[in-house]
């Protein structure tokens, strides 16, 4: 027994035993495992406790041969997870000397003894079969085990036909001794001495029987969880355990050691509050086991009646009362099971309903602690998602705890509009669309930057880390921080109890501590605990930075480095161009910010104050610096770049999450790690197929190279490539990776320098045969992604002020160039994208334009199954495959000028050609250029109407606007009702398009009189446009639903005459009305739907609304008027009857006035030429 104790083994079947012909025994022993033994004859099957207790538990019966004392073989069912089991015989079969006589009814025996397996049990033949099966013999396809002699005997040939007749795979097991005196396996594993047996081990996979060994039995334990909290129960159980405590220690003889008195505790305890309840199944099926019992019974009958008459229906083909009989069975049956599921449906909500109750009542006298045990419950319930309120879902507590859930998802994910609300800009983790990239484009930026200008002030980057950073909050501070910032009640209230009464315990040489509590903190794992602790930082932070600004002013300096930004699409400019005023914005730069990576910008003069600052602020907080992992980098204008010939300890470097930062600004060293990580990697992963083999390149190998290309590729790219999208790359740096990239490449195909000299292959060829693209066209493919990214970023986004931007005090010409820019600007050009018109490109709010650009400057061919099957076949000394010539079909390009057909001095987007350069950017500025105030630094004029922007206070005079209103005067006219037509329409063979009409009428008027006003557009997706309601994709259904919440907000806006008059829509789908109504569930595209029933139910408390349903396309007028918009705004045509779409797509207002500004300046104009006529000069 001691190998079966040291193998973990569950079950053992031993053969050749004389234990007894009907015995059952057992080991009882404190300090190792007891074992339950079923003997029959000359088999015996060992149960550790588990099984044995499932088995005993099972009242099954043993079945076996019936030859008493002689008995070769047994049979034992063990149940398992619900009516699945495991079935067990142990044979023992005839020695080899034995007559073919008893070798037939020992198959014939074991033949009937498998007919009683009982059904969906798996079925386990196990013991001594004396045959020998042969490992390398070609019939044995499912013979397992690589141990064991080569040939087969007949016997062996024998049992695996009777195998192969009962479905049964053959498990090789004969294992030849080397040695009689080690007794060792073939693997050199001393199993057992003393034995002329070699076990044998195999694993199974099963469920274990349901609440049987699920967990082990524990002694019950008193129940003083009810006596926590402030309900009047729990009160009065403590002051009644108070005066029973104190009665027993009045009167009975005083306590002399610690187990005197825990026992005491306990049995005073256990009379007071009770003992804990055993807790199995589900909780609304308590003491209902009697209705549960009947409505099984009622299913049972159902089915035995359906099972009779179905087999008299069949017996009787041509009996209409045998159908009819059969019909009727099978509608007893579904009623009983509809009763039954119901039944257990309205007990579920009835429990959730009381607890919801309860949770209020606890919420009401502010018991933290019963709120907490209410949602211990309810967290363990898996439910559907839910797009209510919390305020309308709080009789739900079910739902009302996912809500939170989806709260602190949207919080820590950074869905908008939760965390737009919440976070600072400088705030990098646990956002949406932000990430390591958008910090690292900062902290390089500024490097290189610092390092190329002629600045005189020295910069420190200096990177802290936080220690403890959970385990140190201050929760106090945080629940009075969250009131602050206005957190409701009920949100505080969740919060608490979600981390207050956490128990905690050490575990220390496998022994636990008694459960205390912790003061402070927040719990791990937590959903709730990034975005609290961020919360907290972020208060941190904010006291940081307002006592900096206090010293650094306080002492002439500033807090941090100054940046000034232009952006206005242009990658480069002239050096002088950077001291303009216009046009430009000033940044601050003084720390960033990635969940609890804190890094600190600080001149040299002021790094002393700002260091000691921070860990006062740290200290006051609460928190603590890591000083052994705070690093500091120092970068010194005019530094010379590193080369690659340098040694890489001859310059200081950081990393800085994922990124590798070096005193000189340039990018080497972080190159030199990701090759010497890939060159690592690829031979860690060439030895999974190279072991033994010819030069210890996989010659050998049976992994097929399409297999072996695809898994190297997708470690070895990444690892070169991973979080460079926001770096500078040279032409040294990008041959070095190819060279990484090569040598992988080379590990793949199994040769070296040697085998490629001698077979004539060069690097260019293996990477034409395996269709890997060079390592620049992937960067450079990761670079316009990420630039595009950077394009639509909002204008206060830390990555855009970056990249548009540069150090104040590097105005004026570098020492060198900036690598980051030059580099932009060549993949640019490679990518045949002109410099000039790249901002506006990237800004396309279909952003599969952008990516269809870059997968048309560089293509990703991919390999055809003809092709795959070529490359699997080769072989080294065999030509190689050339697959140069599979790309992808060429598409046609409706959108974008290529910058190869722009002539020189013509404008990119309507090459209209211009004289100077200067005219052109002028007129590309003017006509084309983006000047959203969210998103460049232009200098805008906005027009009051229609909202469109201009970059010359002269253009803003000269436009005239395209509003137009059709709908007369309500102060004229005598209006009795507003009648609004809603359609929608979606075309599916263009999946992106879709569009809405609204066609306006008035009430009194005939059907066919004049529409009074045509709303059409299409169908809004993008999250960052001021008109978004929420649709996430384009269908008919969202079109409908955006043309009923159109007309909802034009009623609400933009409709003249009194509020109180009636309205009435008429649709078409009965769905977006019952969305819209609220009466319905949606199954996708929820906050459109909200966002509708919100509306209509705001809209219907001003005036009287009606909603009113027509077929479509049925010939009324007002519906095939609305149809007719609503394809125009498929086609991306606009209304200009409506301010909410005449205006562009912008998120702020203009700077100042157009009007006002050009009034001013011609007023200063006549007063100038006033002076120089009196003067005489004029």
């Amino acid at each position: 027994m001691d190998i079966w104790d040291l193998r973990n083994w569950e079950l053992v079947a031993l053969t050749d035993t004389k234990l007894g012909t009907s015995n059952t025994l057992g080991t009882h022993n404190r300090t190792r495992p007891n074992w339950t033994i079923l003997s029959r004859g000359r088999v015996a099957l060992a149960l550790n406790e588990r099984w044995s207790e499932a088995w005993q538990h099972s009242n099954l019966p043993i079945h076996t041969d019936g030859n008493g004392q002689q008995c070769r073989m047994m049979l034992v069912h063990i149940p398992c997870f619900q009516r699945l089991g495991l079935a067990i015989i142990i044979t023992y079969a005839p020695s080899s000397n034995a007559s073919p006589e008893d070798h037939t009814t020992y198959y014939t025996n074991l033949e009937a003894l498998i007919a009683k397996v009982r059904p969906r049990f798996t079925l386990l033949i196990a013991g001594d079969f004396n045959a020998e099966v042969g490992t390398r013999s070609p019939e044995t396809g499912n013979a397992l085990g690589p141990h064991g002699p080569s040939h087969r005997t007949n016997r062996g040939l024998h049992l695996c036909q009777f195998c192969n007749e009962h479905g049964l795979a053959v498990a090789n097991t004969w294992t030849p001794q080397r040695t009689k005196a080690t007794w060792r396996t073939a693997h050199l594993e001393e199993w057992t001495p003393y034995t002329d047996h070699n076990p044998v081990e195999m694993t199974i996979k099963l469920a274990p029987p349901k609440g049987i060994f699920g967990h082990r039995k524990l002694p019950p334990r008193p129940a003083t969880y009810k006596g926590r909290g402030k309900s009047q129960q729990a009160i009065a159980l403590r002051m009644q355990y108070h005066h029973a405590i104190t009665n027993k220690l009045q009167t009975n003889t005083p306590c002399q050691t610690w187990d005197e008195i825990a026992s005491l505790l306990t049995t005073t305890s256990a009379e007071v509050f009770g003992f804990t309840e055993a807790q199995g199944g589900k909780p609304w099926f308590a003491g209902r086991q009697t209705e549960i019992k009947r409505l099984n019974s009622q299913v049972s009958t159902a089915k035995h009646n359906l099972i009779v008459c179905t087999q008299v229906a069949r017996d009787q083909p041509h009996n209409p009362e045998a159908q009819h009989q059969l019909h009727i069975a099978k509608q007893s049956l579904h009623t009983a099971k509809r009763v039954k599921r119901r039944l257990f449906t309205q007990w579920e909500r009835d429990y959730w309903h009381t607890i919801g109750q309860q949770a209020e009542d606890a919420e009401t006298r502010g018991d933290t602690y019963a709120l907490y045990s209410l949602f211990s419950k309810l967290k363990v319930r898996k439910a559907n998602s839910t797009r209510s309120s919390l305020r309308t879902v709080s009789r739900n507590p079910f739902a009302e705890a996912e809500s939170w859930k989806d709260h602190f998802s949207k919080i820590q994910n950074g869905a908008v509009p939760v965390a737009d609300r919440v976070w600072d800009s400088e705030q990098q983790g646990f956002r949406r669309n932000r990430g390591v990239d958008d910090v690292l484009q900062v902290s390089r930026r500024i490097a290189e930057e610092i390092c190329s200008s002629r600045g005189t002030d020295n910069v420190k980057l200096t990177l802290y880390d936080i220690e403890k950073a959970y385990p140190r909050i201050n929760r106090e501070a945080l629940w009075s921080l969250l009131q602050k910032r206005g957190a409701p009640s009920p949100f505080l209230q969740v919060c608490k109890a979600l981390h207050n009464h956490t128990q905690f315990h050490i575990k220390l040489d496998g022994v636990l501590s008694h459960n205390y509590e912790a003061d402070r903190g927040l719990k791990e794992g937590c959903p709730s605990s990034p975005p609290l602790f961020n919360l907290y930082h972020q208060a941190v932070l904010h006291d940081f930075r307002a006592r900096r600004k206090r010293s650094a002013t306080a002492a002439g300096l500033t807090p941090g480095i100054q940046w000034k930004i232009f952006v206005d699409g242009k990658l480069t400019r002239r050096r002088r161009a950077y001291q303009a005023q216009t046009n430009s914005k000033v940044h601050l730069f003084g720390d960033l910010e990635f969940a609890d990576d804190t890094a600190t910008i600080a001149t040299e003069a002021e790094f002393p104050a700002a260091d000691r600052l921070l860990e006062q602020t740290f200290t006051d907080w609460g928190e603590k610096l890591n000083r052994t992992k705070t690093e500091t980098l120092l970068l010194k204008p005019g530094t010379p770049p590193d080369q690659r010939r340098d040694p890489p300890q001859a310059h200081t470097f950081v990393r800085h999450v994922g990124g590798i930062l070096s005193d000189t600004g340039a990018q080497w060293r972080d190159t030199l790690h990701r090759c010497m990580q890939a060159r690592r990697r690829a031979k860690e992963i060439a030895k999974a197929w190279s072991t033994s083999t010819h030069r210890g390149r996989g010659d050998t190998s049976r992994v097929k190279l399409l297999a072996r290309l695809r898994v190297m590729r997708s470690v070895i790219q990444p690892t070169l490539t991973s979080f460079g999208r926001p770096r500078p790359w040279t032409r040294a740096q990008i041959g070095a990776l190819q060279t990484a990239q090569n040598y992988a490449l080379q590990r793949v195909f199994g040769l070296d320098r040697l085998a490629l000299h001698e077979l004539h292959i060069t690097n260019e060829q293996l990477h034409n045969a395996a269709l890997w693209p060079p390592i620049r066209t992937v960067l450079m493919r990761q670079t316009l992604r990420w630039l595009g990214h950077v394009c639509r970023m909002q204008i206060h986004r830390l990555p855009k002020l970056a990249l548009f931007g540069t150090w104040i005090q590097n105005t004026s010409s570098p020492i060198r160039s900036h690598n980051h820019l030059i580099w932009i600007h060549t993949t640019l050009t490679e990518a045949n994208i002109h410099p000039m018109d790249f901002f506006r490109l990237a800004q396309n709010t279909d952003v599969t334009k952008w990516e269809q650009l870059i997968k048309r400057a560089f293509p990703q061919p991919r390999l055809t199954p003809a092709a795959a099957r070529t490359l699997n076949h080769w072989r080294s000394g065999r030509p190689l495959p050339d697959h140069r010539h599979l790309r992808f079909r060429q598409t046609r390009n409706t959108w974008h000028t290529p910058a190869s057909r722009v002539p020189a001095n013509a404008c990119p987007v309507c090459l209209e050609q211009f004289p100077t350069l200067q005219a052109l950017q002028h007129h590309y500025r003017l006509t084309h250029a983006i000047t959203d105030p969210a998103l460049t630094t232009f200098s805008s004029y906005q027009c009051s109407e229609c909202r469109k922007t201009f970059t010359t206070p002269h253009a803003r005079l000269n436009h005239e606007c395209r509003i137009l209103y059709a709908i007369p005067d309500a102060d004229d006219t005598d209006l009795f009702a507003w009648k609004l037509y809603t359609d929608g329409s979606f075309n599916p063979h263009v999946p992106q398009n879709a569009g809405w009409g609204v066609a306006v009428y008035r009430g009194d008027d005939p059907a066919d009189a004049h529409c009074l006003c045509e709303l059409y557009a299409p169908v809004c997706l993008d999250r960052e446009d001021q008109r978004f309601l929420g649709a996430e994709q384009a269908s008919n259904n969202t079109g409908e639903l955006s043309a009923i919440a159109e007309a909802l907000l034009w009623l609400r806006d933009e409709c003249p005459g009194p509020a109180g008059v009636p309205a009435e829509i008429v649709y078409d789908s009965k769905y977006a009305a019952d969305l819209t109504l609220g009466v319905t569930e949606p199954h996708a595209n929820q906050d459109l739907a909200q966002q509708c029933h919100l509306l209509y139910r705001q809209i219907s408390r001003s005036r009287p609304l009606s909603l009113k349903w027509v077929k479509g396309h049925s010939n009324t007028p007002g519906n095939d008027k609305a149809d007719d918009l609503a394809n125009m705004g498929r086609r991306f045509l606009i209304t200009t009857h409506s301010r909410r779409w005449a205006a562009p797509k912008q998120n702020a207002l203009t700077k100042v006035n157009a009007e006002t500004e050009l009034w001013e300046t011609k007023e200063r104009r006549i007063s100038h030429e006033k002076v120089q006529k009196r003067r005489g000069t004029f």
